[in-house]
């Protein structure tokens, strides 16, 4: 929106959801979304994200929704502003170090050290009154209600059908997601065949 022109989200479900809410008052062909870095754990990133961020912003943009779990200096001047509407997510730090070094195939040292500066970033954004704060448990438990929270803190006015929809999108977008690492993880072609027939009974 033109009041908010930046959203730097800290889960996928978050941006998509952003993403698919932004799309009921601005054209497809307005809004900037996507992912900032592949390197999670790259001690460089945040400069790559700053980089990007200012880079956007001078584009003509209605929207620009990003996710990122690393942010710069000028990304986080953004936030704590209240320049940009920020959406973070977050969940128990022990699970978050298994999640990375898991998809990271990373040792526990740059997993831990990963978590830590997400937790002095989410200090900040627990104190700065601007942040929305989403623990994952939430996310996952009572997805429709985070749609609306979410909504409601993007200046949205929206009726419970309509909150419904945009739920139902998202968690398509998860499912296929899920069944395209499941896809990638299949030993045979009878493993796939299961695989696709769960995806069409969903």
């Amino acid at each position: 929106s033109p009041k908010y022109p930046q959203s730097i989200l800290s889960s996928r479900w978050s941006q998509e959801t952003c993403y698919e809410l932004e799309k009921l008052r601005t054209a497809e062909d307005r809004i900037d979304c996507g992912y900032l870095g592949e390197n999670r754990i790259s001690g460089k990133k945040a400069l790559f994200v700053d980089a990007f961020v200012a880079n956007a912003i001078k584009k003509n943009y209605g929207t620009l929704i990003f996710q990122s779990h690393s942010f710069g200096t000028r990304a986080v001047q953004i936030i704590l502003s209240g320049l940009a509407k920020n959406v973070c997510t977050y969940r128990c730090p022990r699970d978050s170090i298994a999640s990375i070094m898991r998809k990271e195939r990373c040792e526990y040292e740059p997993a831990f050290d990963f978590v830590y500066s997400s937790l002095m970033m989410f200090e900040l954004f627990s104190v700065d009154n601007n942040s929305l704060l989403l623990p994952y448990s939430e996310t996952i438990n009572d997805p429709i209600g985070t749609t609306a929270k979410i909504a409601n803190y993007l200046d949205f006015d929206l009726t419970e059908d309509q909150i419904e929809n945009v739920y139902l999108k998202t968690q398509r977008l998860a499912i296929d997601r899920r069944n395209d690492q499941r896809r990638k993880s299949a030993k045979s072609s009878k493993d796939m065949k299961i695989i696709d027939q769960a995806l069409q009974t969903l």
